[in-house]
């Protein structure tokens, strides 16, 4: 280590160059103080005195200039180790220091509400809750940071609760139950898309997909208000698609947002075909293009349902 007195380290070696010169620097002095009048016996006593102080005094000076030359090196230890520390120290703010100014303010906020609840004492039922919240939030920062959430479909951040004001395209594919549509809480949703449809010129493009006579006979009425709404519908039966393309039948919505940006969402149950409970978001890239591919291979079987198509649909080989 540097400056630490160890063997054989600098320290030690300027000790002993101090111990050296302050030796050399004595002994110079009484050699100076003696030495004359031993060999000029006609020199006073007081002119040998001056000479031995002269020495003394060189001495002194050797000896100031190496403790002004350690102290040097100390502060020069000192500055470096400081140096490290402010170093280390900016690389771990530095993510805070290039955040957008949200995180930052987020992060001071964060600060400054963890050092009041230390103010309040250590009150361990604070330290739990502030560890659970703490580590709750960091989970869901991490799940978005990952690019996919799961929301339940009656909070705020559910699609089927917010506007479309901001998105350009919304393409969906929907297996039911169908009588969400006929709920208050579908006939909402379809409401906010007519209105789009008609303000903003949002393209909305939904895919049903049924499985028997018993869906065709609810759809019909349903089918028949999205085409009214503006929304471009097609109709397919499971039986249609091929057994090797149904893995791609699945419940979902595409939006595609006007800044460019897509979302994709799935609409989740705790069973087959029950009313969903949560829904899972995306920006997953390859998420995003898987989805895409099952709309386009599905709808390649489905059949598109006009005001004027009737009732019930027939596949494109299957004839009456």
């Amino acid at each position: 280590m540097v400056g630490d007195g160890s063997r054989g380290g600098p320290g030690q070696r300027a000790h002993r160059v101090r111990r050296a010169l302050w030796t050399v620097g004595i002994l110079l002095s009484l050699a100076l103080a003696v030495v004359p009048p031993l060999v000029d016996k006609s020199k006073t006593l007081q002119g040998a005195i001056i000479v031995g102080l002269l020495g003394v005094c060189i001495g002194l000076l050797i000896e100031q200039v190496l403790r002004l030359d350690q102290t040097a090196g100390d502060v020069r230890t000192e500055l470096r180790n400081q140096a490290d520390q402010v170093s280390v120290a900016v690389r771990e703010i530095s993510p805070v220091v290039s955040a957008p100014p949200p995180c930052k303010q987020f992060v001071l906020d964060y600060v400054s509400a963890y050092q009041a609840i230390d103010q309040h004492g250590a009150v361990q039922v604070f330290e739990d809750m502030r560890r659970s919240k703490a580590e709750e939030l960091l989970a869901s920062l991490r799940e978005l940071a990952n690019g996919a959430v799961t929301v339940s479909v009656d909070g705020p951040y559910s699609v089927r609760a917010r506007s479309l004001d901001d998105v350009q395209a919304y393409r969906a594919m929907s297996m039911g139950p169908f009588g969400f549509w006929k709920a208050a809480f579908g006939q909402r949703f379809l409401e906010i898309q007519r209105s789009a449809i008609a303000r903003l010129g949002l393209a909305v493009e939904r895919i049903f997909v049924f499985d028997s006579s018993d869906d065709l006979a609810i759809l019909e009425d349903i089918v028949r208000t999205h085409v009214a709404a503006g929304v471009e519908v097609w109709v397919v039966s499971r039986a249609w698609v091929p057994q090797h393309h149904r893995v791609h039948v699945i419940d979902l919505g595409m939006l595609s947002f006007r800044n460019g940006t897509k979302l994709l969402f799935e609409p989740r149950g705790s069973q087959y075909r029950q009313s969903a409970t949560t829904e899972r978001l995306s920006v997953v890239p390859s998420e995003i293009r898987a989805a895409e591919f099952s709309l386009e291979l599905i709808r390649s079987d489905a059949v598109r349902i006009l005001a004027d198509t009737p009732w019930p649909p027939v596949g494109p080989d299957h004839p009456h």
